[in-house]
């Protein structure tokens, strides 16, 4: 049993000023009842976020993520049809999935995750430092200043 509940006035902002680009992430949810808080995030022009929508499960599945992709594609599609980016750590079907519920959009792997993983095995802050720099970058004069030192 799950639920998906989406956000109509964020979801308008998305269809009208957002970058066609949405992480997908979940949390684990303690307490008594436990379960997974399932979200679809998108990013204002100013780099604000806009939650688009939440589904609230009993755990993370490929049928879970799968349905939750179907319950906001509507909305989603109705402006950004095929010019969508998911940002995401690859959780369990969203490779797979992402691009049969939204045809022509492109899965990316999120950077902390990748910035973790870094982390373990290059001890020196000051890389740790150029490479978040890089990849904060919105210019790419400000990505050339950190890149050509990888």
């Amino acid at each position: 049993m799950s639920m998906t509940i989406s956000f109509a006035a964020p979801m308008r902002g998305f269809q009208k000023a957002c970058r066609g680009v949405i992480g997908l992430d979940a949390c684990h949810i303690t307490g008594k009842r436990g379960g997974v808080l399932m979200d679809a995030t998108a990013i204002y022009g100013q780099n604000s976020l806009v939650p688009l929508g939440i589904r609230v499960a009993k755990s993370e599945t490929k049928e879970r993520w799968t349905g939750f992709l179907k319950d906001l594609a509507p909305a989603i599609n109705a402006h950004h049809a095929g010019r969508i980016t998911f940002i995401s750590d690859r959780q369990k079907g969203l490779l797979e999935y992402v691009p049969k519920v939204f045809p022509g959009a492109r899965v990316r792997y999120c950077f902390r995750h990748l910035y973790k993983n870094f982390k373990k095995y290059h001890k020196a802050p000051t890389l740790h430092n150029l490479l978040w720099n890089a990849c904060k970058a919105y210019k790419v004069r400000h990505f050339q200043v950190c890149a050509p030192l990888f």
